[in-house]
């Protein structure tokens, strides 16, 4: 279902509806005029885990950002042409050493 497909619904069936979509999503309801903090931010890039273990690398990325899931690959792996909001790619060599910038896709 499309976001805009939920305008008007019912508070509660719409917060449903996106979490059923959106396993990894938590919705919340909030009153009309409320005062919302948009300070949060959930870490999308980790070029500071070049150069570090692929097992340690996406128990980091997993933990600065719980909505993730890393997946460790060899560097030379087929992958998905799809775009995930949910998912890392880490790519790593033979000494499984992480061998490009982890990013949220």
């Amino acid at each position: 279902m499309d976001c805009q497909e939920l305008v008007g619904e019912d508070g509660k069936k719409a917060a449903e509806i996106i979490e059923s979509e959106n396993p990894h999503v938590t919705a919340f309801i909030v009153p009309s005029g409320s005062q919302i903090d948009f300070s949060f931010r959930c870490k999308l890039v980790w070029p500071e885990l070049v150069g570090e273990d692929g097992k340690k690398a996406a128990e980091i990325i997993e933990k600065e950002n719980p909505s993730v899931k890393a997946v460790v690959l060899d560097e030379d792996s087929d992958i998905p042409f799809d775009l995930r909001c949910d998912r890392v790619f880490v790519f790593v060599d033979s000494n499984n050493i992480v061998v490009d910038i982890p990013s949220v896709g």
